[in-house]
């Protein structure tokens, strides 16, 4: 069995590229670094969310889920998760939660639906 040493990067398959960019910028700091070669699929991209790498690839097809169904996620850290929740509901992103859940004292979870349909989910401060 192999050892797990850390988490390289986050990866967000997007079926509109610039639309899903746009909402990674704006809401979690998407700084690019360079923009990658397209594929046959469409248009890929590299950056940072604070110290996260994050790749961003265009061209996929979206597959709508709920919070329940089985897939892979990305938990993004952040300072405020209600702050963040607001932010998004005033953009009518789709939000899984009422309010963020208090998972320990002080630390509260969310999880909301990107442009692509990707369920991202959220773990931060009051």
């Amino acid at each position: 069995m192999v050892k797990v040493t850390d988490l390289k990067f986050s990866l967000i398959y997007a079926d509109d590229f610039d639309l899903t960019k746009a909402f990674y910028e704006k809401h979690f700091g998407f700084k690019e670094s360079f923009e990658m070669a397209p594929t046959e699929l469409g248009p890929q991209t590299w950056g940072m969310t604070g110290d996260v790498g994050m790749w961003i690839g265009g061209g996929h097809t979206p597959t709508k889920r709920d919070d329940r169904s089985a897939r892979s996620g990305v938990m993004f850290g952040v300072d405020s998760a209600f702050t963040l929740l607001e932010e998004l509901r005033a953009d009518k992103v789709q939000i899984f939660q009422e309010d963020p859940i208090e998972m320990q004292p002080g630390v509260f979870w969310f999880q909301f639906e990107d442009p692509s349909g990707n369920i991202i989910e959220v773990l931060g401060g009051k």
